[in-house]
């Protein structure tokens, strides 16, 4: 059955307003996925859901083995090295405290917990402060703000 399951092309979609939110938040910044999990069901997932042509870099943790996985700070190293970006200005976006913001922190990035009302860790916290984000949001909509918010902020320390 596991054959089976990692070999199927699975139907899955996206929440509907992801296409737009994408479109939107690449008019501003570089955008990078990082998918975790075992690389070819990961591959074909990216592929059902039809988005990859929104981001600037694709990483898949898997292709350098299971140790790769997260919160291992490799993966995010090399997304931001696609995207030509330093840790200091490179935010992940995800939603499970118990492995995404600790990989991230790791690797000396920001992080934005997206934690929707009805969300698969939205009861989960965050184990220790290393797994924690540095800010949340509660719907997608507020992404773009608090991108910004982010980047004024580290603008600002630049600056400095």
């Amino acid at each position: 059955m596991v054959r089976v399951y990692r070999g199927h092309r699975p139907e899955i979609a996206s929440f509907p307003d992801i296409p737009d939110i994408l479109i939107q938040l690449k008019k501003r910044f570089k955008l990078g996925l990082l998918s975790d999990g075992y690389l070819d069901v990961q591959q074909r997932k990216l592929e059902a859901l039809g988005l990859s042509h929104h981001f600037d870099a694709v990483v898949f943790s898997d292709q350098w083995g299971k140790n790769a996985w997260k919160p291992s700070a490799h993966p995010f190293r090399a997304v931001l090295e696609l995207l030509s970006t330093n840790a200091a200005q490179g935010v992940y976006v995800a939603d499970n405290p118990a492995k995404d913001f600790l990989g991230a922190r790791r690797a000396g990035m920001s992080s934005i917990r997206v934690r929707l009302p009805k969300g698969v860790y939205t009861a989960m916290e965050p184990e220790t402060s290393d797994h924690a984000p540095n800010l949340e949001v509660t719907n997608l909509g507020q992404l773009e703000d608090t991108l910004l918010m982010i980047e004024s902020m580290i603008d600002r320390d630049r600056a400095l």
